[in-house]
């Protein structure tokens, strides 16, 4: 019973925000993409005759989540994203960031907004 518990748990949940998506007029956003770099680190590092410059492929990857509310006179946004970079030659180097936008716009009459 224990091993379809988690699985019905997250159907509930995923059904309890369709209803409300539904209910309310919210919008899911869902976005994300996968980006590859060439850095060169031109300005890092000196080239000696001991030491050539370096350069490593940095693969970044960016999931984002959020919800839009759009009614006949305003619109509230609320979007997150995760940000992950990995590095090709330095795989133990990795960088994690977040961020998260608020985006609230109302219309107070047909020509003012």
């Amino acid at each position: 019973m224990f091993r379809h518990f988690l699985s019905m748990f997250f159907f509930i949940i995923a059904f309890i925000f369709l209803i409300i998506s539904f209910t309310f007029g919210w919008d899911v956003i869902l976005q994300g993409y996968i980006r590859e770099t060439f850095d060169d680190n031109i300005t890092s590092v000196v080239e000696t005759s001991f030491e050539k410059k370096k350069y490593d492929f940095i693969t970044e990857l960016m999931v984002g989540l959020g919800i839009r509310h759009e009614g006949k006179t305003q619109t509230l946004e609320i979007i997150g994203h995760v940000f992950q970079q990995i590095y090709a030659m330095n795989f133990g180097l990795t960088n994690n960031y977040q961020d998260i936008a608020l985006n609230y716009t109302i219309t107070f009459s047909d020509l003012v907004s």
